[in-house]
């Protein structure tokens, strides 16, 4: 089932410092949609704390829905740590007016998690392989890297007003409950 999520409450959250919690509302039947699914938003004020903060929030939306096994979880929230840190350091460069937003869709047999900021964005098709000799000893530069790594699909898209990436794990924990 999709979860609707109501303007008014995305606006009262707006005025506090953080959205420390998901916006959810009830789950409606969706006719025509093949899957039914759980969608949980979160919009998030572009300070470095913020990262920490959410992940830790989505590892708790995690945990409290049986989503996941531990190592799934584990690599889910470091896969979206990398993404947030590249929405809210590279994306908004870290400006408190700008917001990340954060929409996580859990299925049956899969999660996927839509980061979008209000960068410019970047060139995705030709990053800097950080494997490589000349890069292995960067501190930075690793982290579209390990997503790939983490989760089965990394898809980037360039909106006029922002940049989102779309990041897909498959459960096949959850197919077999």
């Amino acid at each position: 089932m999709e979860t609707v999520i109501a303007p008014d409450i995305i606006m009262n959250d707006l005025l506090n410092d953080y959205c420390d919690r998901p916006v959810k509302s009830k789950n409606i039947s969706c006719p025509g949609k093949k899957e039914d699914f759980t969608k949980f938003y979160f919009k998030i004020k572009s300070t470095a704390d913020q990262i920490t903060k959410t992940v830790q929030k989505f590892d708790d939306l995690l945990e409290n829905n049986n989503c996941c096994s531990t190592r799934t979880k584990s690599e889910l929230c470091t896969a979206l740590s990398e993404a947030l840190a590249n929405a809210i350091i590279h994306g908004n460069k870290i400006n408190p007016g700008k917001f990340v937003d954060l929409k996580i869709q859990i299925y049956k047999d899969k999660m996927i998690l839509r980061i979008k900021d209000k960068g410019t964005g970047f060139d995705y098709d030709n990053l800097p392989n950080p494997l490589e000799p000349e890069h292995i000893k960067k501190t930075n530069g690793r982290g579209i890297f390990l997503m790939s790594v983490l989760v089965d699909k990394v898809k980037f898209i360039k909106h006029k007003d922002g940049m989102e990436v779309i990041l897909t794990k498959y459960l096949p924990e959850r197919m077999q409950s």
